[in-house]
C-alpha cells in the first residue's frame, strides 16, 4: 500500500490537557457533562480541569494496527478526538468520543482497545497530590 504526504509515521498521536488550545491553531473543548463525568461523580472523586493539573506523562502507549484498521475499511484519513479520564494512579478509566471523521463504529471499537491500555504518570494537583483528570487525545489518521 502506497502512502503520501505520511512520511514517517501513519498516525500521530498527540495528549493535550482539556481546553488547551493547540499550537496549530486547532482543537479547544468546552467542558460538558458525559459519561466519564457522571462515572466521576458516581465515584465521589474529584477530577480537576487544565491548569489544576500537572500534566501527566505517557508512560506506555499503544497504538491501534494502523494496517488491519485500512485493510478491513474501517477507517480513512481523517482526525479523532477523545476525552479521556486519568485516575489517580495513571490508569485509563474512560473514553468519550468528542470528533471523529475516520473510522466506522468498528474502527473505533479498535482505536478505543488500544487506547485504554495506555498508562500515563499520575496526575498531580498544585500540591503534588495524586488526582484523577481529564485530558484530550487527538489521533491523525493518514491514508
Amino acid at each position: 500500500m502506497k502512502r503520501t504526504g505520511c512520511a514517517v509515521a501513519a498516525i500521530a498521536l498527540l495528549a493535550v490537557p482539556l481546553l488547551a488550545t493547540q499550537p496549530n491553531g486547532g482543537l479547544s473543548v468546552p467542558p460538558r457533562k458525559h459519561k466519564c463525568a457522571e462515572l466521576s461523580e458516581r465515584h465521589g472523586r474529584r477530577v480537576l480541569e487544565t491548569g489544576a493539573v500537572k500534566a501527566p506523562k505517557v508512560l506506555k502507549q499503544v497504538n491501534p494496527d494502523l494496517e488491519e484498521l485500512n485493510r478491513r475499511g474501517f477507517c480513512h484519513a481523517g482526525r479523532l478526538l477523545f476525552e479521556v479520564l486519568i485516575n489517580e494512579t495513571g490508569e485509563v478509566e474512560c473514553i468519550e468520543i468528542v470528533a471523529n471523521d475516520a473510522c466506522s463504529k468498528e474502527g473505533i471499537e479498535m482505536v478505543l482497545k488500544a487506547l485504554y491500555q495506555w498508562q500515563y504518570s499520575p496526575p498531580l494537583d498544585a500540591k503534588g497530590v495524586p488526582v484523577a483528570c481529564y485530558w484530550i487525545v487527538s489521533m491523525n489518521l493518514c491514508a
